[in-house]
């Protein structure tokens, strides 16, 4: 008896190889997804961190102004200082001494939000320019600059 060799692959088998790759495809989008909010939270962080050093930096030129600046003196002393013409703001800290640099349109996505949550009592924000209040899922952030 002459067995016949078979040319391909069976349906089951092209299904299961199809099954395996969407499930494989599904766990990369779900941990590129977590991925991409942490570096957007990393984002609002770090501009916030450059925001409050170029605040320093003005503070030093104008040390004898009292005045609170406006975020456009203080974004030139920042590189890229076109990006901060919008969304972020320079106060008084309403119940505290000092300035508070701050993003006032955070992103609606939830899994940044929750990433800044995660990361702000050790970087230092706050979710109201009153200086004492930590940040949890505020749609403004805000990092003390001065």
């Amino acid at each position: 008896m002459v067995k016949k060799m078979r040319k391909g692959f069976t349906l089951v088998e092209l299904l299961i190889v199809i099954v395996i790759i969407g499930i494989l495809a599904a766990a990369l989008l779900l941990s590129s997804g977590s991925a991409t909010d942490s570096a957007e939270a990393s984002t609002i962080v770090s501009d916030l961190r450059s925001l409050a050093s170029a605040t320093m930096m003005w503070y030093g030129d104008n040390i004898d102004d009292t005045n609170i600046p406006d975020i456009a003196s203080v974004a030139a002393y920042a590189a890229n200082s076109a990006k901060y013409a919008t969304g972020y703001v320079l106060v008084a800290a309403t119940n505290a001494d000092g300035w508070l640099v701050g993003n006032e349109a955070v992103t609606d996505k939830a899994g940044v939000r929750n990433k800044l949550r995660d990361r702000a009592s050790a970087v230092g924000l706050f979710g109201s320019d009153d200086g004492t209040t930590v940040y949890s899922n505020q749609g403004e952030v805000y990092m003390f600059a001065r």
